[in-house]
């Protein structure tokens, strides 16, 4: 009967570690981002990877694209379905190859995005995301939709907890 109690008692304490293990690589700080480069992307030139559902975006979901080239001078017309913009970025801390959590903030400029799946304006697209101290990331915005297409200064905030870690502006125009 006293080896039956053990059984309990070690898939407890292993549940506690794994649980604290887990939490320390969610919560690992992130000293400072490094902006790499900025600018503009043809969507139909990059490679989707993946999609992952983010309630706080204005689709739902955040693709993860592959071989996105930025170029830093904007298309004549940035206001327009399959143009896209970001930022690459490198993170810096204590311990290169742990996990960190970050969340990414787009500032949408006034009116906003009305979504007509779900009938919401939305200033602003938010996603948290998982990053690798030590590496580089990347970070954008695509306009997938006609009704996702805003002219004028969007805004993307990197964070972690309540320090911002990065901010840049993109300028998007219509065509003249």
């Amino acid at each position: 009967m006293r080896s039956n109690l053990h059984i309990p008692a070690l898939a407890i304490a292993a549940l506690v570690l794994f649980c604290v293990a887990d939490a320390r690589a969610q919560d690992m700080h992130v000293d400072r981002l490094e902006l790499l480069e900025a600018g503009f992307y043809d969507v139909a030139k990059a490679t989707v990877a993946g999609t992952t559902p983010a309630a706080g975006t204005v689709t739902g979901a955040v693709q993860e694209l592959r071989d996105v080239r930025l170029s830093p001078a904007p298309p004549a017309a940035s206001a327009r379905v399959g143009v896209g913009f970001g930022v690459r970025f490198r993170t810096f801390g204590a311990r290169d190859g742990e996990r960190a959590m970050l969340r990414s903030v787009w500032k949408i400029p006034p009116p906003g995005i009305v979504n007509p799946n779900d009938g919401k304006t939305y200033l602003e697209s938010a996603a948290d995301f998982a990053t690798t101290i030590g590496t580089n990331h990347l970070r954008g915005y695509t306009f997938e939709q006609p009704w996702e297409v805003v002219p004028g200064t969007w805004t993307l905030e990197i964070w972690q907890g309540d320090r911002k870690l990065l901010e840049k502006s993109f300028e998007i125009k219509k065509s003249e």
